[in-house]
């Protein structure tokens, strides 16, 4: 183990100290809160507060005695990935649906090789740090380890993902996407409310639940932006710089991009042609050039021509939607993964915050509205030209007529980082005229939600692909050294203050009406 692990495992173990002390002293403040709500009288509250601290102190008991994989029975494989899969399983003992879990599991061998310790330790830190009364991100319930292996085990969220709708529906309607959208908006507020950025919005990590709403998943890019230089340029609008040395192109990527350095060449809007750089012909008819140092060749599919190479510049819209949805998987499963969804700052390496989820999620809009992605090219390097040439490059199909509102929406989230719409908050992107009439406190009524799924019981696997189970191979256990990288990857998800309040109380008392306006 180098040094520089060893530090960053020590910091680890002293931010998980404190991660679940400042949990414990925010779930009492939860508790007191909730009793000052329904005015409990001083009885009632002291055998809430007992029943509280005798719970803690058994949560504390519970998390010294690891549960194991012999807890669970694991059934249907519904996701696999470049470092490990997803399953659906059963906790023994237990009945009904809150015996149903998702669990993802990950070799911790991976984790190691290409860099990823720090992400899973983030993922672990964010999930356990969202409590019961976020609806909008997928619930960590349990979380252990063995010799090989990582598991996270998940609420399971049975209606698929974004991906598989409009795999299935090609595009949505302004209608449709306006609710998705919508949604997203909330679960991305949420975890920056957190102090955490995502860094992987994209619709195959935006689920479907059981009643059509959107839940946020996979935060295996996550970052603090409380390790970041943060800055607060209203209450809940963040801007951070990361480090370059922390980029979702790290290991995701097959090693990442070479860093472009000339940040400002872009800022300035320089895509004007190059000896050295091939050229391509936009959509809209014009060069899409870039004097810039473009990733190298040994990253994100190394230039490697991706399905139906040289015909995407002449293609129409509809065979556009086509040959997405034929490469749009194999992008997603491969170790290298796809550009497509990445803001300009991370491919440039140039420092970037809360913002860069605000671009993936106005990629998200475009292709929902258009059927694909709008930077979408031959090969990965020509996905990238375009991102950073974005000015020239974004281009709206004149067969796929939008209003005037979306593609406004569109292009203020499409833009530099330092004009982006969303960089002082979700507010701003709440406040668009695309989403006049929205009422965004009543986005998780029934009657909002345009789409359900079918679902034959609670463990329906029919709107996820299935897997065979040979997907994850056993390896050596790792080294000592390397093994203490994971110390203490344990959680065990906490009664929340109303199911703390039921289990004490019985029926809980309605709580009294607010007051009415004086005369």
């Amino acid at each position: 183990m180098s040094q520089a692990d060893l530090k960053r495992m020590i910091e680890a173990r002293y931010a998980r100290v404190n991660h679940l002390k400042e949990q414990r002293e925010r779930r009492k403040e939860t508790v007191v809160a909730k009793m000052e709500e329904l005015q409990l009288n001083d009885e009632q509250k002291s055998k809430v507060l007992d029943e509280t601290a005798k719970l803690e102190s058994e949560h504390l008991r519970s998390q010294r005695n690891k549960i194991s994989l012999n807890d669970f029975e694991q059934m249907d494989i519904i996701g696999r990935g470049a470092f490990g899969e997803v399953c659906l399983c059963r906790r023994k003992g237990l009945e009904g649906k809150q015996a149903v879990y998702a669990m993802k599991k990950l070799r911790k061998a991976d984790m190691v090789s290409k860099g990823q310790v720090h992400h899973v330790r983030a993922e672990l830190d964010v999930m356990s740090a969202v409590d019961d009364s976020n609806p909008w991100v997928v619930k960590l319930h349990y979380s252990f380890s063995d010799e090989q292996f990582l598991y996270l085990v998940m609420e399971y969220v049975p209606g698929g993902d974004l991906m598989s709708l409009l795999m299935r529906r090609d595009t949505l309607s302004e209608e449709e996407s306006r609710f998705y959208v919508g949604e997203t908006v909330l679960a991305i507020e949420s975890i920056h409310a957190l102090s955490y950025i995502h860094r992987d919005i994209k619709p195959d990590n935006l689920l479907i639940d059981a009643e059509g709403h959107i839940k946020l998943g996979d935060f295996g890019l996550v970052k603090s932006l409380a390790q970041t230089r943060l800055r607060f340029h209203t209450p809940g609008g963040a801007a951070a710089t990361t480090a370059r040395t922390d980029s979702p192109l790290q290991g995701r990527c097959a090693g990442g991009l070479t860093p472009v350095r000339e940040a400002s060449a872009h800022a300035e809007g320089s895509c004007t042609a190059d000896a050295s750089t091939p050229s391509a012909r936009s959509p809209g008819g014009g060069e899409i050039t870039s004097s810039l140092p473009l990733p190298a060749a040994a990253a994100m599919g190394s230039g490697t021509p991706r399905a139906d190479a040289g015909q995407w510049q002449g293609m129409s819209r509809r065979e556009r939607m086509a040959t997405w949805n034929r490469n749009r998987k194999t992008l997603i499963w491969s170790t290298v993964g796809t550009p497509d969804y990445m803001a300009p700052e991370i491919l440039l390496e140039s420092g970037y915050g809360a913002e860069c989820d605000w671009w993936s999620l106005g990629v998200v809009i475009f292709e929902m509205l258009v059927g694909y992605p709008p930077f979408y090219g031959d090969d990965s390097l020509m996905t990238c030209r375009k991102i950073l040439c974005h000015h020239e490059s974004l281009v709206f199909p004149p067969e796929m007529p939008l209003s005037a509102g979306a593609v406004s929406l569109i292009r203020g989230m499409l833009s530099d980082r330092e004009e982006r719409l969303g960089r002082n908050g979700a507010a701003e992107i709440k406040a668009h005229p695309f989403f006049v009439g929205v009422e965004w406190d009543r986005l998780r009524t029934p009657e909002a939600v345009p789409y359900r799924p079918r679902l034959s019981s609670q463990e329906d696997t029919s709107w996820f692909d299935h897997f065979e189970s040979s997907g994850v191979a056993a390896q050596p256990p790792l080294a000592s050294h390397d093994d203490l990288l994971f110390a203490d990857y344990t959680y065990k998800r906490f009664p929340s203050a109303e199911g703390l309040l039921r289990k004490t109380l019985g029926e809980l008392p309605t709580p009294p009406p607010a007051p009415g306006p004086t005369s």
